[in-house]
């Protein structure tokens, strides 16, 4: 699964720059409005960034075990059974999730190419700054795939070890 690290990786940078270059717009509107030239764009230019940032890192934080989970349970059990519980409670969810985001928000970038709409203050196309929906969806459930299978193999092997995605299986 190394190209889907570095795929993972790279739209995880993207992410960070995106995020980058919206602090730097943000500092200079407030310059320019401490002398009279506000940037009206930066606002509208930073909500996309955010939804940028987000789609484009949710993937990468998901490999290395940085969501919010509830391990109540998990944590008591037996590492084979916690195993079991990670491929059906955790990434068997996440990859359902995925699809259904990925169908739904593929639909939304459809419609916003075939009506031609743009954004208010930039007058650029929308459908290109909706792609990162699906785009980022889509690494999200393939981050979740390779991490079941990871796991599944473990089992396979008798080896319960962890791949990172959802945390440490290991006692």
């Amino acid at each position: 699964m190394g190209l889907l690290k570095r795929v993972t990786g790279a739209a995880h940078t993207l992410g960070a720059v995106v995020l980058g270059l919206m602090f730097t717009f943000m500092v200079l509107n407030i310059i320019g409005r401490s002398i009279g030239h506000q940037l009206v764009w930066v606002g509208e230019f930073s909500s996309y960034a955010v939804v940028w940032a987000v789609y484009l890192g949710v993937a990468l934080v998901l490999r290395e075990g940085g969501h919010v989970k509830v391990e109540l349970v998990s944590e008591r059990l037996p590492p084979r059974a916690r195993a079991v519980m990670r491929i059906l409670g955790d990434d068997l969810p996440t990859m359902v999730f995925s699809i259904f985001v990925v169908w739904r928000s593929a639909y939304m970038v459809q419609v916003a190419w075939q009506t031609q709409r743009e954004t208010p203050l930039l007058g650029i196309p929308v459908w290109p700054l909706l792609a990162v929906l699906p785009l980022g969806m889509a690494l999200f459930g393939l981050e979740a795939l390779a991490d079941a299978v990871a796991v599944a193999r473990s089992l396979s092997k008798g080896v319960i070890r962890g791949s990172g995605g959802s945390g440490s299986l290991e006692e």
